[in-house]
């Protein structure tokens, strides 16, 4: 029982501090501003490979930072504006619309 009170406790504390370890995260920059050429999504990569998409969306956005995500990778849940995930197949082809989040 105590276990899962320090757990808990854990938690909202995590859930408190969340705001503040992303603003720290984002340092100066204000989202509404940042240049992405109006684009939040990516659909005309699907099936392009890593490379050619991570260069597309630099392209793009330059501040956004690109990561790549592997068939079973895990990844946490956040939703961030200055991200933007790539979701490849095994031989490195987009299989889903990159999209900021």
């Amino acid at each position: 029982m105590r276990i899962q009170a320090v757990l808990l406790l854990c938690l909202a504390i995590t859930c408190a501090f969340l705001p503040v370890l992303e603003a720290e995260q984002l340092g100066d920059k204000d989202i509404s501003t940042m240049n992405t050429g109006g684009k939040q999504t990516w659909p005309e990569l699907v099936g392009k490979p890593y490379a050619e998409a991570e260069a597309v969306i630099k392209r793009d956005a330059p501040e956004l930072k690109v990561s790549k995500v592997k068939p079973g990778s895990m990844m946490t849940k956040d939703y961030r504006l200055d991200r933007v995930r790539v979701f490849v197949d095994n031989e490195d082809k987009v299989e889903k619309t990159p999209s900021l989040g």
